[in-house]
């Protein structure tokens, strides 16, 4: 995320590109747990809430990174990218 912030993305084209790259590292961890035969009922159900969950964020993503001003784009952006560096900082202190 921080990585594509720097590229000053325009907001649509900054969340379809994140969404790619989510996508990509979701499909290579599937056929990481298929190839070490870490398979289950559980997992797939989980693996079919996340593609279910991918499909919906994707269309409220529309909808809210729609109506966002450029500005309010990052100061969003920003602001989560600070509450998972603290969150991670918190953690890693406890």
């Amino acid at each position: 995320v921080l990585g594509l912030h720097v590229l000053n993305l325009e907001a649509r084209t900054f969340r379809a590109t994140l969404q790619a790259v989510f996508l990509g590292h979701d499909a290579l961890a599937v056929a990481s747990f298929v190839v070490v035969g870490v398979v289950s009922p559980p997992a797939m159900l989980l693996g079919l809430g996340g593609v279910l969950g991918s499909v919906l964020g994707w269309k409220l993503g529309d909808r809210v990174f729609h109506r966002l001003s450029p500005t309010m784009f990052r100061r969003v952006l920003v602001v989560g990218l600070l509450a998972s560096a603290t969150s991670l900082a918190v953690t890693a202190l406890t």
